[in-house]
C-alpha cells in the first residue's frame, strides 16, 4: 500500500499542485529495501540539474574556508539519487546528518523527495519530535521557492530577451523604412528634374533619357513595394510584441505569488 502511495502522488495529484503554493507532503520511501519516511515536494518547471546544484549549495555553502579543510560533498549514487554525509545543518538541528535526495523528472516539474538520518534515526519517523520533523518541513520548502522562484526567474529572463529581440526587429523596419523614404524622394527628384529637363528641350526625347526615366519609375515602384512589405511585417510584428508582453506580466505576477 505504501508503494501504491508513492506511485500515486508522483502520477495522479497534478491537480493539488497546480496554485502556485508550495507544500512539503510526508511519503514512505523504499531505501535499502526497507520503507523510510520521506518529505517530498513537486518544484514546477524545475530542472533537476538546476535543482541540485542548488540544494548542493545551500547544504554545503562555498566560502573562503571551503578551500582549506575538508568538507561534505554530494555525491551520485545512481542516475537520480544523491547522497550527502556527515553535514550539520543549523536550521534542522545539532546533530550530524546523512541525507539521500531523489529527484523524479516528470512533464513540467520535478518531484524532490529527500530522506535525513540522524545517529538516532530516520527524522519523519514514528518516534521523531515533531518540532524537529516541522523545522525540517520549513527547510526543504525554503529549498523548493528557491527553486522554483530560479526556474521562473529564468522563464522571465528568456521571455524578455525574446520581446528585446522582437523591439530590434521592429525598430529595423523602421529604419529601413526610412532609408527607402529618402531613396524614393531622392528618386522623385530626379524624375522630376528628367521630366522638366524634357519639356524645356526642343525636339524628341533621346533613347537614353527614356531608359533613365523607367529606370526611375521601376526604383520607385520597388521602394513603395519593400515599405509596404516593411510595414505588413511590423503590423504583424506589433501584434506579437503584445502578445509576448503579456506574458512577460503573467510570469512576473507568478513569480510575485510563489510562496
Amino acid at each position: 500500500m505504501r508503494l501504491i502511495a508513492l506511485i500515486l502522488f508522483i502520477t495522479g495529484t497534478t491537480g493539488l499542485w497546480a496554485q502556485e503554493n508550495i507544500s512539503v507532503k510526508m511519503i514512505d520511501l523504499a531505501i535499502d529495501s526497507s520503507m523510510q519516511s520521506a518529505f517530498v515536494v513537486e518544484i514546477p518547471e524545475a530542472s533537476a540539474k538546476k535543482a541540485i546544484k542548488i540544494w548542493e549549495d545551500r547544504l554545503v555553502p562555498k566560502n573562503l574556508l571551503s578551500t582549506f579543510k575538508k568538507v561534505p560533498r554530494m555525491e551520485k549514487t545512481n542516475k537520480d539519487t544523491w547522497q550527502i554525509d556527515g553535514i550539520v545543518i543549523e536550521e534542522i538541528c545539532a546533530d550530524s546528518l546523512s541525507i539521500t535526495t531523489r529527484i523524479t523528472p516528470l512533464k513540467g516539474k520535478i518531484v524532490f523527495a529527500t530522506l535525513y538520518k540522524t545517529p538516532s534515526g530516520f527524522i519523519g519517523s514514528a518516534n521523531t519530535n515533531n518540532d524537529l520533523t516541522e523545522r525540517t518541513r520549513k527547510f526543504l520548502r525554503s529549498h523548493a521557492i528557491e527553486v522554483y522562484k530560479d526556474a521562473v526567474a529564468e522563464e522571465l529572463d528568456q521571455l524578455e530577451k525574446e520581446l528585446k529581440k522582437m523591439n530590434n526587429s521592429y525598430d529595423a523596419y523602421s529604419k529601413d523604412n526610412r532609408k527607402l523614404k529618402r531613396k524614393t524622394d531622392d528618386s522623385e527628384s530626379t524624375l522630376e528634374l528628367m521630366t522638366n529637363t524634357e519639356k524645356n528641350q526642343t525636339g524628341a526625347t533621346t533613347l537614353e533619357e527614356l531608359k533613365e526615366i523607367e529606370k526611375e519609375r521601376k526604383a520607385q515602384k520597388k521602394y513603395a513595394k519593400k515599405i509596404d512589405n516593411n510595414s505588413a511585417k511590423q503590423k504583424k510584428l506589433s501584434k506579437e510584441i503584445r502578445k509576448k508582453e503579456k506574458e512577460i506580466e503573467a510570469v512576473e505576477e507568478k513569480l510575485k505569488n510563489i510562496r
